[in-house]
């Protein structure tokens, strides 16, 4: 799988640019880097021996090449999606906990079955206008919860099964198919379109040219702001997806954790919404968690919204969430109307921020649309983005190549675009990062595209040089009369 082939990508990735006790943003290349994962990386004095005295010997590998970062260089971290530090919310925590531990509050917020397991869904239900009976909070954060529901398709399978997932997905997943591929169940990619969501129709195509001894078990999918591409699943699309799940009888797992994090393009309605309206409901799960909405990764804690059957059904399963304490904390927070106003903050700092590289890259002579939501924007060149981003890193930023977001790693189709995150950081490093990024663009005479890279565009440089080029999902752009 990608995830093992680009193991060096992955760890970069989490640790060399993203520092314990830092924003998140920025790094000083310095003789050894502690990985947040635990891992440390020796120095190869001898390979290092043979650059140029200018470069400090810290190195990262990429494929079978050795990279440097030059001296007390800067690196800005457009790869990775940790929250900064600015925008943890201490000060909301301590204000409902204060409020929630008061002298005059219920104890049995400490007990083993506290008086939090219920008026946590409540309040969720209250702040997002959901029925309640749909919602089962969970613990261990996203992964562990699609982990849990890949465990369950595997165990329900009788022989073989298939797990499908978007071809180019939450990064985590190319480590999580070892354990959603057990046994005789395997994972299969489907493409996404040009507008970076699931495709539908090649969905369709997949599910029909399986083997019927090894019938389709679940669907991982990101249907609102799809990461890495940043897509909303259509309203028809949506449906067509319901439709297929109740024709080939298996389970889709929506991560939805982007849903509420909409900036300028309002979002279909929901799969379970959509899902009430059938007459036989397909299994759609829909996955959310306090890590997004209020920058709280730390919080691990999470919810998942079904059709209140299904809800019944998962909240019987082996599930069970104990944290009755930090329940009835952001329960108290969303009460208060804590939430909400960090939810607010964390859209318009993320708005922002987007705005800022969108204008730092125009200021250098490339074209972005706006962050319309999400943590990321998709970006394309005319060059491979594994080298892009060994010539980046040498000039102080990183981002992910789309081979850390495949699920098969001979997947080509994608391996000229890669993701850059604007959770991380201030206005300044963001607009460093674009600079930077800029840059190297302009001295690599490399074109610059929004959205996927479609085969049918071309981003070969013309006549005139143009290297400016912008690509809306789904449609083509023009800049200065040329078609890019």
């Amino acid at each position: 799988m990608a995830f093992m082939s680009h193991i060096s990508l992955i760890v970069m990735m989490l640790g060399l640019f993203s520092l314990p006790n830092h924003t998140g943003a920025e790094v000083v290349a310095d003789e050894t880097c502690q990985y947040d994962c635990g891992l440390t990386v020796d120095l190869q004095k001898e390979e290092m021996a043979m650059l140029d005295t200018s470069l400090l010997q810290t190195s990262f590998s990429l494929g079978s090449a050795s990279h440097a970062l030059p001296v007390g260089q800067v690196v800005v971290d457009l790869a990775s999606g940790n929250p900064p530090a600015s925008e943890l919310p201490m000060e909301m925590m301590r204000e409902a906990a204060d409020a929630r531990l008061g002298p005059d509050e219920n104890v049995d917020l400490l007990q083993y079955n506290g008086d939090s397991t219920e008026t946590l869904p409540t309040a969720i239900g209250t702040l997002f206008n959901v029925d309640p009976s749909e919602i089962v909070i969970t613990n261990g954060g996203v992964t562990k919860t699609v982990e849990l529901f890949c465990l369950e398709a595997i165990a329900s399978a009788r022989g073989e099964g298939v797990i499908l997932v978007e071809e180019a997905s939450f990064w985590f997943m190319g480590g999580l198919s070892s354990v959603c591929s057990g046994g005789n169940v395997k994972t299969v990619p489907v493409q996404l379109t040009s507008g970076g969501y699931l495709d539908v129709d090649d969905l369709e195509r997949v599910l029909q040219n399986l083997n019927a001894s090894a019938p389709p078990l679940m669907l991982y999918t990101i249907p609102e702001f799809q990461n890495p591409m940043g897509g909303n699943l259509p309203t028809g699309d949506r449906h067509k997806l319901l439709d297929l799940a109740d024709e080939f009888s298996f389970t889709v797992v929506a991560d939805s954790v982007y849903r509420y994090l909409n900036y300028s393009e309002p979002v279909p309605a929901s799969l379970v919404d959509l899902n009430k309206d059938r007459a036989k409901p397909a299994r759609v799960f829909e996955v959310y968690s306090f890590a997004k909405i209020i920058s709280g990764p730390g919080l691990a804690l999470g919810w998942v919204r079904a059709h209140p059957a299904l809800a019944l059904e998962f909240r019987s399963s082996p599930v069970s969430v104990f944290t009755t304490f930090i329940q009835g904390i952001l329960a108290r927070a969303i009460n208060d109307g804590l939430i909400a106003t960090q939810l607010a903050k964390v859209k318009e700092d993320m708005r922002h921020r987007g705005e800022v590289f969108q204008t730092a890259l125009a200021d250098n002579g490339f074209q972005a649309g706006p962050l319309r939501g999400g943590y990321f924007y998709w970006l394309c060149t005319n060059t491979d983005a594994e080298t892009l981003l060994a010539q980046a890193t040498l000039s102080g930023v990183t981002f992910l190549p789309a081979s850390g977001s495949l699920i098969d790693s001979g997947n080509t189709r994608l391996k000229k675009c890669f993701r850059a995150s604007m959770s991380n950081g201030d206005d300044a490093s963001q607009r460093l990062g674009a600079e930077r990024l800029a840059q190297v663009l302009g001295t690599e005479n490399i074109t610059l595209a929004q959205g996927v890279y479609p085969s049918d565009v071309n981003l070969d440089l013309h006549e005139d040089h143009v290297r400016v080029a912008q690509l809306q999902v789904g449609s083509t752009m023009r800049h200065k009369g040329n078609s890019c």
